[in-house]
């Protein structure tokens, strides 16, 4: 006996992760406030059961994790709690109208919230990756919120935005194709309009790509250099840079949420000294300082083999750091999240 391929459940989940990756791809390249990588898992759900939408939203924290941020791939859990949840409502039958389908995408909003802050503070400081939700959270701790409650925001308003427009596109498509599917003869047209969707997306993802790796390799000169990519696995504390600064000495420092690292062109050494963490950003001055600005501890300044440090008990506006400059009189201004502060030159 042979056994029956699902060619349409294929065919759906095939369908499901083209649109969360093009999706996505969309959501990045115009800096919306939403991630869109959800539409295709409803879609995968819908006509493939839990399994399918597993494979769907997997795949694309999988595709983002190969080719832009490997710390994607541990935002899978919240994927995998969207399906468990998309696949509870399509059985209760909550996404058969437009006001049902704004309920079950606000349940969605708050889980995924709460399941997700909680990770964006072990990977990125609290911040959500999305521009809009970190600029929320900069705006809030501006006016002295808690970073916590700030960081809930940012992830909230964009949670809120793409799971009510994912959701809903996903409706639109899943009713439109229900009703085209009632005429008569249209289920084979549309297999194979949906086959041949995929191919052209899949297609020119693929074109893109590939015109975007020669686009870069054209880009760099050819000067005969070595490349060489450090991170956890040969020397580094992590495997994320948010500044790194030279000093006089020729030490190359590295800062980082885990922390500084200090690097002599042969070992790299994780500096322990005060409990740095989230560094943020850094700068030498003209007498050979470094300033070093951190994300909620305020200032170190390292000199002479010593770090002072300044917080808001010492005058700083805020203890969230973002930037600094030094004007010609060696004057250094330090950019916070609460205002611009002054250090004379001596």
């Amino acid at each position: 006996m042979k056994t029956k391929i699902p060619y349409k459940k294929i065919i759906a989940i095939a369908v499901g992760i083209v649109l969360n990756i093009l999706g996505r791809y969309i959501a990045d390249t115009l800096s919306l406030p939403v991630w869109l990588d959800t539409i295709g898992t409803f879609v995968a759900v819908y006509y493939s059961g839990l399994v399918g939408g597993i494979v769907a939203s997997l795949t694309n924290n999988i595709f983002y994790a190969v080719f832009s941020s490997p710390v994607s791939i541990v935002y899978s859990i919240t994927g995998l709690i969207n399906v468990i949840l998309i696949n509870y409502f399509i059985k209760k039958e909550y996404f058969n109208n437009v006001f049902k389908t704004c309920v079950s995408s606000f349940w969605l909003v708050i889980v995924c919230t709460v399941v997700t802050t909680p990770l964006n503070f072990i990977f990125s400081g609290g911040y959500t990756s999305n521009v809009w939700g970190d600029t929320l959270i900069d705006m809030l701790e501006w006016y002295d919120t808690p970073r916590v409650l700030a960081s809930l925001a940012g992830q909230a308003i964009i949670e809120v935005v793409d799971k009510q427009v994912s959701m809903l596109i996903g409706f639109i498509i899943v009713n439109t194709s229900n009703h085209i599917k009632k005429k008569k003869g249209a289920e084979k047209d549309i297999n194979k309009n949906a086959a041949a969707l995929v191919a052209f997306i899949t297609a020119l993802a693929c074109v893109s790509g590939i015109s975007r790796i020669d686009t870069l390799a054209v880009n760099i000169p050819e000067y005969n250099f070595v490349e060489e990519i450090y991170d956890n696995t040969n020397g580094m504390s992590s495997s994320e840079a948010n500044v790194i600064c030279e000093t006089d000495d020729g030490y190359i420092w590295i800062g980082s949420y885990a922390g500084l690292t200090r690097y002599d062109g042969t070992q790299f050494e994780f500096i322990r000294e005060g409990g740095l963490v989230n560094v943020v950003g850094m700068m030498t001055d003209s007498k050979g300082r470094l300033w070093i600005g951190t994300n909620d501890a305020g200032i170190a300044r390292y000199e002479n083999g010593k770090y002072t440090y300044f917080t808001v008990d010492n005058g700083l506006p805020s203890n969230s750091v973002r930037c600094f400059a030094e004007d010609n009189n060696g004057n250094v201004y330090v950019g916070t999240s609460g205002k611009i502060c002054k250090f004379s030159s001596d």
